[in-house]
């Protein structure tokens, strides 16, 4: 397939669209020969994971915000990161990729949707005593921002009068703290796509892994014959995202507004400790500080 030879491949099409089409394309020859169509599936496909970061740096720094936006960068750790699991994608073949996968249509780069971004960070506002005990790490008397995964201090006076409920509705809502009336436009919180921001030494940044199923090809289940490997894409460990948001103070009384920074720093935080994407309850989609 010429485009996965090329010095720059859309990684996205290549894996939903153009894969599909040189396999309908394949001579019978192939097709009617189990063994060699396995290997074709599996040489191929293993081609859009030997990509150097170098081809697509350019073009990822072109997806970044500038201006007045927030954002933070946090870094995969082992295994990596699965998003877009869902997304259909199977021709029904041994070696193949079975899940989908999230690649930005205009670039071909993997990416978390914002939509992801705010329901993730949605869920830990139903966790009342987790936002505390966050903002309890942020009040610690000794606290230190050079050894802490919390880079910003904030007052003591936000524990006890933030309602996190109405925070939740004003942040993820757009509904007026105080009053909870709609918000204006220019101060709803907006929850960007995060893309690729560097990869530690050039490496290729996908990788293929594997998970055993006791479903059989006849679509029975049997725990005494031997597990189906069922193989999926995945971002590598070591790779750093870019989290891109536009933010609005809230006020929360007549003494006390909950800043952008504030705002910017508990969301980096849930993403650290709740992780992102598909199969976090078995350790993917988790972040590092550092």
């Amino acid at each position: 397939m010429d485009s996965i030879n090329s010095d720059y491949m859309n990684i996205g099409l290549c894996f939903d669209k153009l894969l599909l089409n040189e396999y309908y394309d394949l001579d019978q020859s192939i097709k009617g020969d189990k063994k060699k169509l396995e290997d074709w599936v599996k040489t191929n496909s293993s081609g859009i994971l030997s990509n150097k970061w170098a081809q697509y740096e350019d073009i990822s720094s072109a997806q970044f915000l500038k201006g007045t936006f927030r954002s933070f960068e946090i870094k995969t750790i082992y295994p990596g990161l699965v998003c877009g699991i869902g997304y259909e994608h199977e021709i029904g073949y041994t070696n193949e990729f079975k899940h989908g996968f999230s690649f930005d249509y205009t670039t071909g780069l993997p990416y978390i949707p914002g939509s992801s971004v705010k329901g993730t960070l949605r869920s830990a506002f139903k966790i009342s005593g987790y936002l505390e005990s966050i903002i309890d790490n942020m009040q610690d008397d000794s606290f230190n921002p050079e050894t802490s995964k919390n880079k910003l201090k904030i007052p003591k006076e936000y524990k006890s009068h933030i309602k996190w409920d109405k925070l939740e509705k004003s942040i993820f809502e757009g509904k007026e703290y105080l009053t909870g009336d709609p918000l204006k436009s220019n101060k709803i919180d907006v929850f960007f796509d995060s893309f690729i921001y560097k990869v530690e030494r050039d490496m290729e940044f996908l990788h293929d892994d594997y998970t055993t199923s006791h479903r059989q090809e006849d679509g029975s289940y049997s725990p005494l014959k031997e597990p189906n490997p069922i193989r999926f894409i995945k971002v590598r460990p070591e790779v750093t995202f870019k989290f891109q948001f536009r933010l609005s103070e809230t006020v929360i009384s007549n003494d006390l507004t909950l800043t952008e920074e504030i705002k910017l720093e508990i969301f980096k935080m849930i993403l650290l400790d709740f992780g992102i994407g598909a199969k976090t309850n078995v350790g993917y989609g988790q972040f590092t500080n550092n």
